[in-house]
């Protein structure tokens, strides 16, 4: 076992949060509080005003994050696709589902970031198929 595989499931898969904020912090866990916890704190700014956090569930081999702070993951058939857990404001005391317009117009309620996520995911799974 090596220092990576604190954060990794038994059954080889993760929960990956990441700040959807400038920086784009990420943090991985075995439970998806605690990487959404891990994620903003890990990141330098506003903490105590909330920051944007968004959590995924995924194989630990095919889920990450590019520099922009997105979800990406490869979309080869038998690969386990993401599934996304939410979008959450993170305060110092407290972990809240987002709701729409808390930062700004541009971020999504919780609902239509899962809703979203999983129309990305089912589109890039059905083109895959038809390949």
């Amino acid at each position: 076992m090596n220092d990576d595989d604190e954060y990794i499931r038994s059954d080889n898969t993760i929960f990956h949060a990441v700040v959807l904020d400038l920086g784009a912090t990420w943090a991985r866990a075995t439970e998806p509080f605690t990487a959404i916890r891990n994620a903003a704190n890990s990141h330098t700014s506003r903490l105590g005003t909330g920051l944007p956090v968004a959590c995924a569930y995924g194989a630990v081999d095919n889920l990450w994050t590019d520099e922009w702070g997105s979800f990406t993951w490869k979309n080869n058939k038998g690969l386990q696709l993401p599934t996304p857990i939410g979008l959450y404001n993170v305060t110092r005391l407290q972990i809240k589902p987002m709701q729409k317009g808390t930062h700004n117009d541009r971020h999504s309620s919780c609902i239509e970031w899962v809703e979203e996520f999983m129309r990305d995911v089912i589109y890039h799974r059905d083109r895959v198929k038809s390949a």
